[in-house]
This record gives structure tokens, C-alpha cells and sequence, in this order.
């Protein structure tokens, strides 16, 4: 057996228990970096929702993810997973916390890193982040944006929690021209998530693919509530791209899009 099948068995081997109540030990965290860490997060989030262990979820990013305003009271993708996580599998003790802030950027998650994620202690973290670094007015460069996100990553790892990174959803370029760099900074994204083995939910390519040949040329009308941000039906469409990236996708429920009418109404 080589070191790097070695290693593999060996972070599989980690109990949920442990994954859910303490941090990895350091030779594990560090692990990380020698091998390819996105199949070994994957089956450890489908070894804790085995488990009958609480597990805290935790959402952070910028406005998009808050929910703020652009869904006119429809649910956010964070509470889409709440529904989907606690009432259909079965997990009503679970947490699902979101931090996000409206106007955010990497750097201020960052700042305010030990507030927003340390001190809950979350056992899986979702990053969702991006539109606000690319636009003009904040002058961070694709290239910080990267390394921002490595800094994130390396704080994750340290809590012993597993890191998943949303791309940014695209956006109405000609009505958004200080943010039409945007898909470079997917691309870095993309580029930092395989460098550093992140579990990476790829809404940009979800968006630009699925969406735009199921919705056509009304795509932005139905899914936009702005030229930036997700309405209430796009937030349906992130949450389902998500729950198929960590296999716990099932269209027969409401919160994959299955019918929910029940009885005489």
C-alpha cells in the first residue's frame, strides 16, 4: 500500500463522531495538501449524515447568500438546504447557520473570520463569495481574490471542518459593467478549488449550461430579481445544483422541485 492510498484510508477511517465533535489532528490537516481531499469530504459528509450526531452547517458569503432583500420573502438556498437537510432526511437537530453579509468580499470575511465561523464550530462550511471582489470599486485583483480563498481554506481545515465553494451565479454584464470581470474570478475560483482539493459547486457553468437551455432567453426574467442577484426561483435552482454536488438530490421532494399539494385545498 502506497502513502497516498495509505493516507486516503486513513482520513476515510476518521470516525463521523470525530468529524462531528473535534477538530482533525494537525497530521491531517496537513494531510490535505498531499492528496486529493474532495472524495474523502465528500464521504465524510455522507458518513455524518449516517449518524444520528448533530451536525452544524454553516453558510457565509455576501448578499446573495443573506438573502437580503432580492427574494421578496421566498427562501434563500440556505433555507432551501434547511428544509432539505432537517424535515426530508430526517435530521431535525441539526444547525444551519448563515453569516453572510450584504456587500461583502473575501477580505471581510476574512476580518471577521473568528466571529463569523470559528466560535460556532461547524463541521461543514459553504463559501459562497465573489461578485462583490470583482467589482471595480473594490480593487481586489483576481490574483488576491485567490489567495484570499487559500487563506479561507487553510482556516477551515484548522477547525477540522470541510470547506464547499459556490461560484458566483453570472450576472446581466451590459447592466453590471464595473463587475464584467466577474468569470475571471470563477475561473480563479475553479482554479484554487482543484489546486487545493475543495469540493466545488459550479453554479457559473450550472447557470450558463442547464438553466440558460431550460429557461432560454427568459432566463434572467425568471431567475434574476436584479442584473446581480438570485430571486426567489434562482435560489430554488442554486439550492438543487448544490444538493446534486453532495448526492442528496431526490426530484421527488418538494425541496428538489417534486409536487407538494397535498389533499382537498
Amino acid at each position: 500500500m502506497n502513502l497516498k492510498t495509505l493516507l486516503l484510508f486513513s482520513l476515510l477511517s476518521c470516525s463521523a463522531t470525530t468529524f462531528a465533535n473535534e477538530p482533525l489532528i494537525p497530521e491531517h490537516v496537513s494531510a490535505y495538501a498531499k492528496t486529493d481531499s474532495v472524495q474523502i469530504d465528500k464521504q465524510a459528509i455522507a458518513d455524518l449524515l449516517k449518524t444520528k450526531t448533530p451536525i452544524t452547517w454553516l453558510f457565509t458569503g455576501n448578499s446573495i447568500t443573506q438573502g437580503a432583500k432580492h427574494t421578496h420573502g421566498y427562501r434563500t438556498y440556505s433555507e432551501i438546504f434547511f428544509e432539505r437537510v432537517r424535515y426530508e432526511m430526517g435530521r431535525p437537530r441539526d444547525i444551519i447557520i448563515n453569516t453572510a453579509v450584504s456587500g461583502n468580499a473575501t477580505v471581510d470575511i476574512l476580518k471577521d473570520f473568528d466571529w463569523r465561523v470559528s466560535h460556532l464550530k461547524p463541521q461543514v462550511v459553504f463559501l459562497m463569495i465573489g461578485t462583490n471582489d470583482a467589482s471595480e470599486k473594490r480593487n481586489i485583483s483576481v490574483e488576491q481574490y485567490g489567495k484570499n480563498l487559500e487563506k479561507f481554506v487553510d482556516q477551515i481545515r484548522a477547525l477540522g471542518a470541510i470547506p464547499v465553494f459556490l461560484s458566483p451565479t453570472p450576472i446581466l454584464e451590459e447592466e453590471a459593467v464595473e463587475r464584467k470581470n466577474l468569470k475571471q474570478y470563477v475561473v480563479k475560483m475553479e482554479e484554487i478549488t482543484k489546486k487545493r482539493s475543495v469540493i466545488f459547486v459550479n453554479q457559473w457553468h450550472y447557470w450558463n449550461t442547464e438553466l440558460k437551455a431550460k429557461y432560454k432567453d427568459q432566463w434572467s426574467k425568471q431567475l434574476l430579481n436584479d442584473p446581480l442577484h438570485p430571486n426567489g426561483l434562482g435560489h430554488k435552482e442554486m439550492a438543487i445544483n448544490l444538493f446534486k454536488e453532495l448526492g442528496i438530490f431526490d426530484p421527488k421532494q418538494p425541496s428538489g422541485g417534486g409536487p407538494y399539494y397535498e389533499g382537498v385545498h
